[in-house]
């Protein structure tokens, strides 16, 4: 029972004196100019080594992110040529590094998106054609099939060269999207 009381005294007596004003912490009234310099510089340290992984890292999300854009239009164009009953195309200028899709029987297209800078549309191939440059499309069925075919996107940076293939598969028309680093 007594060591018990001890305890309970030692801790009542150690809040009293960190609750009191002692000596060590009287005569001080803030930083020193060297404590200050001493943390401004590690955090410039940190921050300039963690910089350039960041941006890297934002820029390979940006990329993944465009890609996987395509293959989003791939799938809405799926969708629209299932629930209207109606083909629809998937249109695309290597060129421009443009793309579009488009209704067949009213010829009515979506509004024309332009790939990001950081890719380019390398290009296209199906059992048919393979396309370098200029335009080339993708048949959308109302039965949700399609032509197929594989559109390869590179990043325009030579000094992280990857690759995207959206592989679009005719049986099932869904795209599915590989990366693929050198």
């Amino acid at each position: 029972m007594r060591k018990a009381e001890k305890a309970i005294t030692k801790i009542s007596l150690a809040g009293k004196h960190w609750n009191s004003q002692s000596r060590v912490w009287k005569n001080r009234d803030g930083f020193s100019l060297f404590e200050l310099i001493l943390v401004l510089l590690l955090i410039a340290l940190i921050t300039g080594l963690t910089t350039p992984f960041l941006f890297k890292t934002l820029d390979r999300i940006k990329s993944q992110t465009s890609a996987r854009s395509i293959a989003t239009v791939l799938r809405y164009a799926r969708s629209k040529s299932i629930s209207e009953k109606i083909p629809y195309t998937f249109n695309a200028n290597i060129d421009t590094n443009q793309y579009w899709i488009n209704n067949v029987e009213t010829e009515k297209s979506s509004e024309v998106k332009e790939l990001d800078s950081r890719l380019k549309i390398i290009q296209f191939v199906d059992s048919d054609e393979e396309v370098n440059t200029g335009p080339f499309y993708i048949v959308f069925y109302p039965q949700g099939n399609s032509s197929g075919g594989e559109i390869l996107i590179e990043t325009t940076k030579e000094e992280e060269k990857t690759r995207y293939t959206i592989t679009l598969d005719p049986v099932t028309g869904k795209p599915d999207v590989e990366i693929e680093k050198p």
